[in-house]
């Protein structure tokens, strides 16, 4: 299923990328502001962590609402 998008943008479009190496997660969130991070998308491939489990997919994505 292919889904096609038609959109214009007449300003640049900047992609950052993040790791969440062994950050709080308030740390993690508080770089998302800083750098005015409004969406974060997660590109893991087991969006889980045993070590630091508030990054786990769950716990993340309540945490960023």
């Amino acid at each position: 299923h292919a889904t096609t998008l038609n959109a214009t943008c007449q300003s640049p479009q900047t992609l950052d990328t993040i790791g969440h190496s062994t950050r709080s997660l308030a740390a993690h969130i508080e770089l998302l502001r800083l750098h005015s991070i409004a969406i974060l998308i997660d590109v893991r491939r087991w969006p889980a962590s045993r070590r630091l489990p508030h990054f786990n997919r769950a716990a993340l994505a309540g945490a960023l609402q």
